[in-house]
């Protein structure tokens, strides 16, 4: 009988002491869930837009007809994503902010509203597209929230639209990234000082990423393979020496990413110093510090590489980055 007892009282302690440790450990849960980021933190907010090309008619008043690639556009069939990417002054990495989108299209069956318009039949739109953004998890946004950018498909002008809220001001530069695919991408940087005398939220718009951002972006992101970090005035010297008439002289072929840990999920993006980058980058650094010995390095330069027509270019603009002399 005793030991009945003993076996009766043994489980009602062992009942309650399951209970406590439960309890506890729900307690803990709570403790570690993540929180909402702290509004004292300074932050802004960034808009920016993409175009889309498609080789296919899909029956839209302003199709652009064209093969999707870095210059022409991202691909109208792809879902499009999105990340901005903070980077420190020591060239750490981290994203703060990501999106997708997806296009769904339905036919326009409406007859009282192409009665009713003005248009000719043949320019009015016979499909309707509209998209649908989505976070990481694959939940839908209605907007943008802290870490999550919200893209917004515009059938007439063929473009993304993508808006990012709450993003941390606490960084040195600012890689802001859309793209299709691995290597098909448009890229664009900005850096504190753009967004600094911004109040908190404030927003940031940058309009168009262009092919010829993308390419400023890229030779940025090769240099810093080496000096792990390009500031606001290195930037600005790159935008003037290298202007929108020496990259379209340049006819440059956008390589594709060789990042090997590309995610679309978390992309990287990392580009092999061709002779051409090397050859710019060169006469980058060599111009900013001693204009003759970058004007002696462009002559040796081989002709197949550079025309004479972009050496001409190239040899003016040195004189906008040369050191300045009695300052």
């Amino acid at each position: 009988m005793v030991a009945v007892i003993r076996k009766y009282y043994s489980s009602v302690i062992g009942f309650i002491l399951g209970l406590i440790i439960i309890s506890g450990l729900f307690s803990c849960g709570k403790v570690t869930q993540t929180t909402a980021p702290d509004e004292k933190i300074p932050s802004f907010s960034l808009t920016f837009t993409v175009p889309v090309v498609t080789t296919q008619n899909i029956k839209v008043t302003m199709p652009k007809i064209a093969t999707p690639s870095v210059k022409n556009g991202l691909n109208f069939h792809s879902n499009l994503h999105t990340a901005i990417i903070g980077v420190s002054k020591q060239g750490g990495m981290t994203q703060l902010s990501w999106g997708k989108g997806i296009i769904t299209k339905r036919k326009l069956t409406s007859l009282n509203s192409i009665k009713n318009s003005t248009k000719p039949l043949n320019s009015l739109p016979v499909w309707d597209y509209t998209s649908t953004a989505y976070d990481k998890r694959g939940i839908e946004m209605k907007n943008s929230d802290h870490t999550w950018a919200k893209p917004q498909f515009n059938q007439s002008t063929m473009t993304w639209s993508i808006t990012a809220t709450k993003i941390p001001k606490a960084y040195h530069r600012f890689l802001v990234t859309a793209y299709s695919d691995h290597s098909l991408y448009r890229l664009s940087w900005i850096d504190y000082d753009t967004v600094s005398s911004n109040v908190s939220s404030a927003a940031t718009t940058i309009g168009g990423i262009s092919d010829y951002d993308t390419f400023i972006a890229l030779l940025e992101i090769v240099q810093m393979e080496e000096e792990k970090t390009f500031d606001h005035l290195s930037h600005q010297q790159l935008v003037t020496f290298i202007d929108l008439p020496i990259y379209n002289a340049l006819k440059f072929k956008f390589p594709p990413n060789s990042s090997p840990s590309f995610d679309l999920k978390k992309p990287s993006f990392q580009f092999k110093r061709s002779p051409v980058v090397d050859i710019i980058l060169t006469l980058f650094d060599f111009g900013r510090v001693d204009s003759k010995s970058a004007q002696s390095y462009l002559k040796t330069v081989d002709k197949k590489l550079l025309s004479d027509a972009t050496k001409k270019l190239l040899k003016a603009n040195l004189k906008l980055i040369q050191p300045q002399t009695g300052v």
